[in-house]
């Protein structure tokens, strides 16, 4: 009987050591998970952070060029407009007093 109590108490100590070295490991894997973890949110910032700075970059980019863009055409209308009037102010200031003088 005594031998029996002696497996069972040494049973009960090999099963509380691997239960230990179990918590043990446990918590290395939790700590290196962790780790892991860290360093892939921090990839993955990092690559955001590029990719956006790279979506800004194209941004700006298209909207200078869109700028330039609309620059362009204004100054060609505007020329036109000059030149217009530079031909026909005659025309249009006669064209104006006329009505006036009509009211």
């Amino acid at each position: 009987m005594e031998n029996v109590i002696n497996k069972l108490s040494e049973i009960e100590s090999t099963a509380s050591k691997i239960m230990e070295d179990v918590n043990i490991q446990k918590k290395a894997l939790a700590a290196e998970m962790e780790e892991k973890q860290k360093a892939y949110d921090a990839q993955i910032d990092s690559q955001t952070q590029k990719e956006l700075e790279n979506i800004r970059k194209k941004l700006e980019e298209k909207k200078e060029s869109e700028l330039a863009g609309l620059k362009m055409r204004t100054d060609t209308l505007v020329k036109k407009l000059d030149e217009f009037f530079e031909e026909n102010h005659e025309d249009i200031s006669k064209e104006i007093f006329n009505k006036l003088l009509r009211m």
